[in-house]
């Protein structure tokens, strides 16, 4: 796609034009992160998809003739994602998207200052200084 435009003077690089569909729906070279939608960002979760199947009938070992799929539809599969406020082994704290089953497992896998870093999940608390060196004191990062 490098060409002049005859009216402008104007090149186009082909290193300036963004494709979706190989970035996995992000824009890619942008300055900083794109936006993940619906995406857990830590364990990167997203949207799947599958069939709703309907179905009539009783089942054969319940004495009946056997089940009928009557209709098979589409449906999305949706992660349990919640935006949590936890604190970051630098020393700061930042909100993060994840998904339930990150927060029960305990452990938060994130880029930090550059770099990969597996550290255990803590909850930022909301309230005075104080409360929140008393809870830097009990969980040290």
């Amino acid at each position: 796609m490098v060409g002049k435009d005859s009216n402008n003077e104007h090149e186009i690089e082909a290193a300036d034009v963004v494709d979706s569909r190989f970035s996995g729906g992000r824009a890619v070279g942008m300055a900083g992160e794109g936006a993940m939608g619906r995406q857990c960002e830590v364990s990167g979760k997203k949207t799947s998809f599958g069939n709703h199947k309907t179905e009539r009938g009783k089942a054969k070992y319940l004495g009946g003739v056997g089940k009928k799929t009557t209709g098979l539809s589409r449906r999305t599969f949706k992660p349990n994602l919640q935006r949590i406020h936890v604190w970051l082994p630098n020393g700061t704290t930042r909100y993060v998207r994840v998904a339930t089953s990150v927060i029960r497992s305990g452990q938060l896998t994130l880029e930090v200052d550059g770099e990969m870093r597996t550290f255990p999940l803590i909850k930022a608390s909301k309230g005075s200084a104080k409360a929140r060196e008393n809870l830097k004191s009990l969980f040290p990062i």
